[in-house]
């Protein structure tokens, strides 16, 4: 695995820290000239839009507000500012702050009314190396909510080793409902400096160049929680507790002793990104470019999303040793054809899938002796050593917020069921990173009325289409009745990879695993900004490249990537 360079923020990405799980956008440019401030009685009257950090948390603080270079200061403001760690910790929690010194009078002044908390705030943690507690260890805190907001309309993230967490540099996302985006700052030298927001991210994000720096892993704006659902991988949840490092530090421990799990922040994350979806389908269809998002059922350009087995490895360095034999539905057929199974249930915010019942598919495993004999065979390491991530399996699956930017299409009646399914058909054994599918965006029209009207316009420009695929995919939108026959397409496909597990384990397993090395380096490649550290996901000997091959959709037998696949004529 390539080095990486690491951004600050990931929820936000913007820290140097070394940690996986909730990318806060790479933010912050230390080179912006600021301007003098302009102070005024309310910084929104300086243009900049209201949202849930600065009215929530901020409140009546007499705060600097650095908005693309130039300093707002807040002189309506009674309390001090919260720009360190512990002091927005104070203020989420509803803790007063000091009561301020005498006056000249010799008379101490009441306090301000600190910031009110109906909502406390939840805390949660993440690393890569959790199951080994270490003062050198980094630690990502995200805390949802709190000072009266909601848990999935503000999130704080602290970027900590287990000697400590910093008091500056704190990353905060907040959602505003008059822009319907989430907006991005940070603590710099004493001011929270606001660093952009969804709005700056075009329709047609594919391949746009970042417009602010926490695009650059925040690719469609939306929140980044990599390994949002069931097993939660590093994060302390049902499956796995992040051990206590034993710092030395105050603010460490406040937060780490209060740590709830992982599970409650994918809720949280996946009612962020709906707010974030309707948001984004709202610009697109206002600015006609509804093309752009719907690419997002294509290709890959939200922000990145990572699954695996819910059985830690009992052993992961050295000579793996595991009991797991779950093969993550996601990494067979993609999520939006139907919730996959997880652990707890299924995958989460998937209420909009097409809900095709795909028993065999979902039932299909790997063997676990076989799982680590293949680790040994291709040399598999993870953080430098020998061994396996925490969870086995560890992988890719389709950006969520791709997946959900679909989802919101189909809420607001633009796209069908039977669209979106008809489109997942083409090379359905590749359901991330699929340059033939991708390559069909292209014949897309700029915007549309309705379903109908969608399946006309594109189903002409596919007739005149010479991409790969075209006339296969042609041919399903021009039938409304084919779910039975996608099922059924799925179905034998799922069966063929179960006949292959039951001839000979090793070698489905061993072929499984080759694909899922080809799909860590397709993730790379795609979002090389997420990946902070060489023990997110393990490498190997294979010397795998993006897009070299596939399963066959009918006999579940490795072939390139270049032969004709199910349904591409």
């Amino acid at each position: 695995m390539k080095a990486i360079r690491r951004s600050l923020l990931p929820l936000f990405a913007l820290s140097t820290a070394v940690v996986s799980g909730f990318a806060l956008p790479a933010c912050g440019s230390d080179a912006t000239t600021e301007e003098e401030d302009t102070s005024i009685e309310d910084i929104t009257v300086a243009g900049v839009p209201d949202d849930t950090f600065l009215s929530g948390v901020l409140g009546n603080a007499k705060c600097t507000i650095i908005v693309k270079g130039k300093r707002v200061s807040n002189r309506k403001g009674t309390e001090a500012c919260p720009t360190t760690l512990s002091a927005l910790l104070d203020r989420l929690e509803g803790v007063a702050p000091a009561a301020p010194a005498p006056s000249a009078s010799g008379s101490a002044p009441a306090p301000a009314p600190s910031a009110g908390t109906t909502v406390k705030p939840e805390f949660f943690v993440v690393s890569e190396n959790g199951d080994k507690p270490s003062l050198e260890n980094t630690y990502r805190f995200v805390i949802a909510g709190g000072a009266g907001v909601a848990t999935d309309k503000l999130y704080v993230a602290s970027f900590a080793s287990g000697s400590g967490a910093p008091q500056a540099g704190t990353e905060v996302m907040a959602w505003s409902e008059k822009i319907q985006a989430f907006v991005y700052y940070r603590e710099k030298g004493g001011a929270w400096e606001r660093m952009g927001d969804g709005t700056m991210v075009p329709s047609s994000a594919k391949g746009a160049q970042p417009t602010f720096q926490c695009m650059n892993c925040h690719t469609s704006g939306a929140p980044i929680m990599k390994e949002l659902h069931d097993s939660w991988a590093n994060w302390t949840s049902t499956w796995m507790t992040v051990v206590d490092p034993k710092s030395p530090d105050a603010t460490f421990n406040r937060m780490f002793s209060k740590v709830v799990r992982a599970d409650d922040m994918e809720k949280r994350i996946i009612s962020s990104t709906h707010m974030h979806s309707k948001g984004r389908v709202e610009r697109a269809k206002t600015g006609g470019d509804l093309k752009g998002v719907l690419t997002q059922l294509f290709c890959d350009v939200g922000e990145g999303t990572l699954i695996a087995a819910h059985s830690k490895n009992s052993q992961r360095f050295g000579t793996v040793s595991t009991f797991s034999s779950m093969l993550p539905g996601a990494f067979v057929v993609s999520p939006l054809l139907r919730a996959p199974r997880t652990g707890t249930g299924v995958e989460l915010g998937l209420e909009q899938s097409v809900g095709l019942k795909l028993p065999t598919v979902d039932s299909l495993s790997v063997d676990s002796k076989a799982y680590s004999d293949t680790l040994t065979k291709f040399a598999s390491k993870i953080g430098g050593q020998a061994g396996d991530s925490i969870f086995p399996m560890n992988g890719p699956e389709k950006s969520y917020a791709d997946v959900d930017a679909v989802q919101e299409l189909v809420r607001q009646g633009l796209v069908d069921a039977d669209f979106v399914a008809d489109v997942l058909m083409t090379d359905f054994t590749t359901p991330a990173f699929s340059s033939a599918r991708c390559g069909l965006a292209e014949a897309l029209p700029k915007t549309w009325k309705d379903p109908a009207d969608l399946k006309a316009q594109f189903g002409a420009n596919l007739a005149k289409s010479t991409a790969r695929g075209a006339k296969g995919l042609a041919a399903r939108i021009a039938k409304t009745d084919d779910a039975a026959a996608h099922t059924a397409t799925l179905e034998a496909y799922g069966k063929a990879c179960s006949d292959r597990k039951t001839a000979s384990a090793a070698a489905f397993t061993e072929d499984t695993l080759r694909i899922l090395s080809q799909r860590r380096a397709e993730f790379i490649e795609v979002y090389h900004n997420l990946v902070e550290s060489d023990s997110l996901l393990p490498s190997d000997n294979l010397g795998s490249k993006p897009g070299a091959q596939r399963f066959n959709g009918t006999t579940c037998v490795l072939e390139p990537a270049t032969a004709k696949f199910v349904g591409e004529e």
